[in-house]
């Protein structure tokens, strides 16, 4: 068993075109149900949340497109899906109410010229 810490957890962060269910399945593009079905066995709190105009959230611009997220709308979708990350985590300004992992499957989608998936 891990060296469990209650204050710790992971926040789990789909890439560009993912949903939070990537995380739920092993067999899936990610595996991400690999890493999930680790941290379980460990006793690992986690949470995976969808990207604003992601999965279950849905866009509200009609030209949004999920795996190619266009200069004109980049701003707007990083505002929002940081927005909703930190309410739903429950932090304040101010301070954080727990440390978290933040384990990003895409991290090199932070840039306009490096957004799109790899084909």
């Amino acid at each position: 068993m891990a060296n469990k810490d209650d204050s710790a957890l992971t926040v789990l962060i789909h890439g560009l075109e993912g949903a939070a269910t990537d995380w739920k399945d092993p067999e899936g593009y990610s595996h991400g149900g690999l890493l999930t079905q680790a941290l379980n066995n460990a006793d690992l709190p986690w949470i995976a949340l969808d990207l604003y105009g992601h999965g279950e959230w849905k866009a509200e611009e009609p030209e949004f497109n999920p795996a190619n997220v266009s200069d004109e709308l980049w701003a707007g979708f990083i505002d929002r899906s940081v927005d909703a990350i930190v309410q739903a985590l429950g932090f304040e300004f101010g301070g954080a109410a727990r440390p978290i992992n933040l384990f990003l499957r895409s991290s090199s989608n932070v840039t306009p010229s490096s957004r799109q998936r790899p084909s």
